[in-house]
């Protein structure tokens, strides 16, 4: 498939220096993320090859005709290019099939929702549960969707989004199928070995990272047992648990239990300053952990008390930073800037705790324009008048707060995942350059390095951490001489 989405002519050895007017080469849906921003238009020779490409993907679908309906993941907006060429080629062979969309690409994001829903019969806005099953229960009769909660569809002329459910706690969350026939990739071989594990799903996860609002969170047992059952079904010792609590050491519950299930692993995971405890970062490493990603949101003391509604202070990520260090535990954060309510003040207190923290990685996300909310309710509502005045102006701002982090000589938008992927590609500590060394792989359509960097990652993947178990120190006795 890797292959396919690349011309040959491109491919090949002499071809793959990259002219400095070569347009980006993307992946739609691939495992590695690259931390792109504001990537250039496909060239004309790879848009054509993969344009035919996600057709022959469209047919290879249809060719099934043993469906209902069809659901499309778009984990982000450039995955729009590959799911409209699918669901246009669907709806010629087959049109009483019915598609929708969801996925983080549309979270929060009300623009995008209206602009696409007419591309597909619906988009699902949902966080899953039993709506989900509402979902495929009531797919057919288009009288009903309106009792289906999170949809937004076009009802006869007129745009609709039903009502949000609200989530109840510890609702479950079911375990994905990633048996060959649901899942190809898995018995071809060329899926990457790193599984990701939700173990947490807060609506406010992707804007805030909060954690404050209402969220599903999987038993700890039900934790182990997918590990223990992706384990033995396909011989994986790589996982990325997502998704943290403010108000539970759930991460610190795991680390103790795989530890003393001798459950030999590598990970990394999503952490809460406020739930994790200096004094257990040492067990986070211990139990094979490699890599940690913590939403800050600012350096602010001002900011995360009044306006993100943080429930730890500046004082608290310093020193929960500081033992990370001192465990070897990559550390990436993440800030979120400009706020309506920052200035040059909140901006200088931001890049003084990073300075002072010194993280591995440092990514500085936009706020959400569309109206999100934080976990104290505040609305990002300066943003809406003169929307497209106001993201240009925090856009400029943006990138003039990351120049100045540039400028501290920490590295930027490397996540904690992709920290964990560099480490088994036998890279950790020089994320940075493998990052950009398969960023140019994509780039130049070089599919002979791409896969090789996947086989490595794959092979260090299938191999268990070795945990060594000291033992109590026994002095010998003396010698004696004749």
């Amino acid at each position: 498939m890797l292959e396919a989405l690349f011309p040959t002519a491109l491919s090949t050895p002499t071809n793959r220096e990259l002219p400095e007017a070569q347009a980006t080469a993307f992946v739609p849906g691939h495992d590695i993320e690259t931390g792109l921003v504001a990537p250039t238009p496909f060239s004309r020779p790879i848009q054509d090859q993969q344009k035919a490409v996600w057709e022959r993907v469209g047919e290879k679908i249809a060719a099934r005709r043993d469906f209902d309906y069809a659901i499309l993941v778009i984990n982000h907006p450039k995955d729009l290019i590959a799911a409209r060429i699918v669901s246009k080629r669907l709806r010629a062979l087959l049109p009483r099939v019915r598609l929708v969309a969801c996925g983080p690409a549309f979270n929060h994001n009300q623009d995008l929702v209206s602009k696409m829903v007419r591309t597909f019969d619906a988009i699902y806005l949902g966080m899953g549960g039993q709506s989900d099953l509402r979902l495929a229960e009531l797919l057919e009769d288009t009288k009903s969707w309106h009792e289906i909660p999170d949809l937004a569809y076009i009802d006869g002329v007129r745009y609709t989004l039903t009502p949000s459910e609200t989530p109840t706690d510890n609702a479950p969350l079911p375990c994905p199928a990633f048996e060959p026939e649901i899942y190809p990739a898995i018995g071809e071989q060329t899926k990457l070995q790193l599984f990701d594990i939700e173990e947490i799903r807060s609506e406010d996860h992707a804007d805030t990272g909060i954690g404050a609002l209402p969220c599903y969170q999987k038993p700890l047992e039900d934790v182990l047992e997918e590990i223990r059952s992706l384990r033995e079904q396909y011989h994986v010792h790589a996982f990325h648990f997502s998704g943290c609590l403010q108000n539970s050491p759930h991460a610190l519950d795991l680390a103790r239990e795989l530890l003393s299930r001798k459950m030999q692993i590598r990970y990394s995971r999503d952490a809460h300053i406020s739930s994790t405890a200096p004094h257990s970062i040492g067990s986070l490493s211990a139990s094979g952990c490699q890599a940690v990603d913590f939403r800050i949101g600012t350096g602010s003391q001002l900011l995360l008390d009044r306006y993100h509604g943080s429930p730890f202070g500046v004082s608290e990520v310093e020193r929960v930073m500081r033992r990370t260090r001192f465990s070897d535990l990559f550390a990436s954060t993440h800030y979120i800037f400009p706020t309506p309510e920052d200035d040059h003040h909140t901006l200088a207190e931001s890049l003084r705790l990073i300075d002072r923290s010194h993280p591995d990685s440092v990514t500085i996300h936009l706020p959400n324009a569309n109206g999100a909310r934080t976990s104290r309710g505040h609305l990002f509502h300066e943003f809406r008048p003169f929307r497209k005045h106001a993201q240009k102006r925090a856009a400029a701002e943006n990138e003039s707060f990351r120049n100045e982090v540039e400028e501290l000589g920490v590295d930027q938008d490397i996540s904690a995942r992709f920290a964990l992927l560099a480490e088994l590609a036998g890279h950790r500590g020089r994320e940075v350059e493998f990052k950009e060394q398969f960023t140019h792989q994509l780039l130049s359509g070089d599919t002979f390095g791409i896969s090789s960097t996947i086989q490595r990652i794959n092979e260090r993947a299938t191999m268990p951490e070795r945990i060594f178990q000291l033992k109590p120190f026994t002095p010998s006795q003396d010698a004696i001489a004749n």
